[in-house]
């Protein structure tokens, strides 16, 4: 039988997974991935739905509410060190006009709204 070090069998244990703490934090990881990859599915349906509508102010809502669903997935994706989302996009089918919201706020920021914006760079 040979003789480990603590040390030695802890670094062993995160290794593997074995370490409870971590294999509850995976799980909840997972869990979140995909609670959100839910969400973005139902944003894409509803954008999908509404798409063609001819009420601006909708269409715009949807259109953000689906960029941002995806905005948080992918957020969680890079927490989780996934960095690539070309195959969430093709899985999905993410459309153009929407990955071009991603990130975007349709909420005017502080600065802009108390009218402290700087003025732009020269």
């Amino acid at each position: 039988m040979s003789q480990h070090k603590p040390a030695d069998l802890l670094a062993r244990q995160h290794l593997t997974g074995a370490n409870p703490l971590e294999h509850a934090l995976n799980a909840e990881r997972a869990l979140t991935l995909g609670k959100l990859g839910r969400e973005v599915e139902a944003a894409l349906l509803t954008w999908q739905s509404v798409s063609e509508v001819r009420e601006p102010e909708r269409r715009a809502a949807a259109l953000q509410a689906c960029a941002d669903a995806v905005w948080h997935y992918f957020i969680q994706r890079e927490v989780q060190g996934l960095m690539s989302h070309e195959p969430v996009i093709e899985f999905y089918r993410i459309p153009r006009e929407v990955l071009a919201r991603v990130g975007a706020s349709s909420t005017p920021s502080r600065a802009e709204a108390t009218g402290r914006v700087p003025p732009p760079h020269k």
